[in-house]
């Protein structure tokens, strides 16, 4: 039981940090394409996509 436990901990510190690195790449990511502007497209896919789902959503009874 207290190996399992152990590795639990070390697993879930890896996890934390693999979410760290994948933040950080997203982050400069969005950055460098912010300033082409791709990031306003996404947004308004997005969003439209967004209220298609309420809209096919509340035509369900």
């Amino acid at each position: 039981m207290k190996e399992g436990a152990v590795t639990l901990g070390l697993s879930r510190q890896d996890f934390i940090g693999m979410n760290m690195v994948i933040h950080f790449c997203l982050l400069s990511t969005i950055d460098s394409f912010a300033s082409m502007g791709i990031m306003q497209t996404q947004r308004a896919q997005q969003d439209g996509n967004a209220s298609g789902k309420i809209k096919s959503g509340m035509k369900q009874p």
